[in-house]
């Protein structure tokens, strides 16, 4: 007769080890989603620390649900397109807008300023969703108005993406016309600032489509790596000053990384939407 301790200990060792078992296999899918190429079981076992035995019974379980599948030539495991097949059906169920909307009411109330998601890409630019900010006086604009090309944030981080020439085209294509006297109209200053914003992983709008307003915005990627739209904070910039738009950059980008993993688009010119 087996003691009552004794029992409760043996299934104690057997949840621990799927739970183990578990975390192993996440740990492999999240290395391999960083290998194109594909991997071996050793190279797996060497990276991860895990036997070659405990590498090939977890994958010969990810290949039986359909998450891997090895070539039968070079041997090499790879991800095969179920995990994004999940995340997609995952983010169309998980409501988008809702998750959306709860990121720019977490960086509105962080910053007191008003929060908002501008999608991008060449088919133009629109404002998707926005939480205003709860001064009396704040920065307004309406869902889906067309944005300026050459004077925006969210349009600086979109060109900032592109080829350098492919950029520098697109805006000499559609003018430079100068609203305040901080508007960049010329190619050549453009270029430098497309190249800040590289370099920094941030662009701001500093008086250049109205002196009232500042702006500072971040890019949102797919899972492909486009941008797709960009995230960003606007106020008065008597309020809203130069010197703070740095600051807010890291909590956007955060949000940007929570937005990012659950972008629901398929392509990265989906950006007709006009409304969460």
């Amino acid at each position: 007769m087996q003691a009552k301790g004794s029992g409760q200990r043996g299934e104690s060792a057997s949840v621990s080890a799927r739970i183990e078992a578990v975390q192993r296999a996440v740990r492999i899918m999240d290395l391999m989603a960083g290998l194109p190429g594909g991997a071996s079981v050793l190279e797996i076992a060497e990276r991860l620390g895990i036997t070659k035995g405990m590498v090939s019974r977890i994958l010969a379980s990810l290949e039986e649900e359909g998450y891997v599948q090895q070539d039968n030539y070079s041997r090499r495991y790879y991800l095969t397109f179920k995990l994004v097949a999940l995340a997609n059906r995952h983010a169309a169920s998980a409501k988008f807008p809702d998750l959306c909307q709860s990121v720019l009411r977490r960086l509105a109330q962080a910053s007191g300023e008003r929060a908002q998601l501008v999608l991008v890409g060449s088919g133009g630019r629109a404002l998707y969703a926005k939480e205003d900010s709860m001064h009396e006086v704040q920065v307004v604009h309406r869902l889906g108005r067309p944005l300026p090309l050459h004077c925006s944030a969210s349009e600086k981080v979109y060109l900032a993406s592109l080829p350098e020439e492919e950029a520098l085209d697109r805006l000499a294509r559609a003018g430079l016309p100068r609203l305040t006297p901080n508007t960049i109209t010329s190619l050549k200053v453009f270029r430098e600032e497309l190249r800040k914003v590289r370099a920094r992983g941030y662009a701001t709008n500093e008086g250049e489509r109205s002196l009232e307003v500042n702006t500072v915005a971040v890019p949102i990627r797919d899972r492909d790596g486009n941008v797709v739209a960009a995230l960003g904070l606007a106020g008065p910039s008597s309020r809203f000053t130069v010197d703070k738009l740095p600051g807010f950059v890291p909590l956007l980008q955060e949000g940007a990384r929570e937005l990012s993993l659950a972008w629901p688009f398929q392509g990265p010119d989906r950006n007709t939407a006009t409304g969460p």
